[in-house]
């Protein structure tokens, strides 16, 4: 039983010491556009997220049956704004590549929500970005992503 449990530590602490290696072997492209992520995702919940957003955004959740536009996604957003609060979060690049102005982003996203019944939610989930890059600013013009279901 101990080797077991000591062999999942040692699996948990390699798989964390991967995650944390492989975001801080970023280049130079590719942390700037990790710093775009990461700045975005601190802006949730305020009207400053949306300048994230390319004006021809379409994304969508695994959920929606179809993609929603920036305008789909401000009105879905700032109802999670009034209705939510995003208690702690962890982000985490998995890959990012970059091609001159557009660049792939594939990252995992931890988080602590409070709903309005007052309960913490732990969610889990992963998205893909692509974003483009304008007049020297990246911009997310399409995602995909949403919850991990861990069983």
């Amino acid at each position: 039983m101990r080797a077991t449990i000591a062999t999942v530590f040692i699996c948990v602490i390699a798989a964390f010491s991967a995650t944390t290696a492989s975001s801080q072997q970023l280049s130079p492209d590719q942390q700037e556009v990790w710093e775009f992520i990461e700045s975005c995702q601190g802006r949730w919940g305020s009207e400053e997220w949306f300048d994230c957003f390319h004006e021809d955004f379409a994304g969508w959740l695994y959920t929606d049956l179809v993609p929603r536009t920036k305008d789909g996604e401000r009105k879905f957003s700032r109802a999670l704004f009034e209705t939510t609060e995003t208690r702690v979060q962890d982000l985490r690049p998995i890959a990012i590549r970059v091609h001159g102005d557009t660049a792939v982003a594939h990252y995992y996203l931890q988080t602590v929500v409070r709903g309005q019944d007052g309960q913490d939610i732990e969610e889990r989930v992963r998205f893909t970005d692509v974003l483009i890059k304008e007049n020297g600013l990246w911009r997310w013009i399409a995602d995909h992503g949403g919850p991990v279901i861990v069983k």
